[in-house]
């Protein structure tokens, strides 16, 4: 009885299959390596941004300079001036898509690794509980909470360590 106790206690018999849930989200949420993960690389975007907006302040200080010169200038020199602005500010404005989607990218590469490792816990664990179907909270409406497996995954994933790949930004 025991055995068929702890059996129920991880999965549930559904039509023959040994059915298991994960709440995926709270798994991501408690791993404390993405975590760890996730504040390094906010130290690492809030030097960048800082940077960013030094060029940018500088750029605005420009803008400004122009502006106020548009009196003392030719109409020639202030036309070149405000061209040669507008290609900075157009390279600026392109630099900055650019850094957003190498953050995006690095982002969505790092919680892929995140997720792959997720994957290898879950698939270990269903071999040992016999599970044969595990759904994400994306899957089911409602579960029991004896088949939830969230718990032991997330105890699980705390005791490894995720290799991230390293941010390696551009900026030019």
């Amino acid at each position: 009885i025991a055995f068929l106790i702890l059996l129920f206690s991880f999965s549930y018999n559904l039509y023959g299959f040994e059915v298991g849930t994960i709440k995926l989200s709270q798994i991501i949420d408690s791993s404390r390596e993405y975590g760890n993960f996730i504040n390094n690389f906010e130290n690492i975007k809030k030097n960048i941004f800082n940077d960013l907006s030094n060029i940018e302040d500088n750029l605005n200080t420009k803008k400004e300079d122009i502006e106020n010169s548009k009196i003392l200038l030719s109409e020639d020199e202030y036309d070149k001036r405000v061209t040669e602005f507008n290609i900075e500010a157009n390279d600026f404005k392109v630099r900055v898509e650019k850094i957003n989607n190498q953050i995006e990218n690095y982002l969505q590469t790092n919680k892929s690794i995140l997720i792959n490792e997720v994957a290898e816990i879950v698939k270990k664990i269903s071999e040992e509980k016999n599970i044969d179907i595990i759904f994400n909270e994306n899957q089911y409406f409602l579960s029991n909470s004896r088949i939830d497996l969230t718990n032991l995954v997330i105890e699980r994933l705390n005791e490894i360590k995720i290799d991230f790949s390293e941010f390696d930004i551009i900026i030019e």
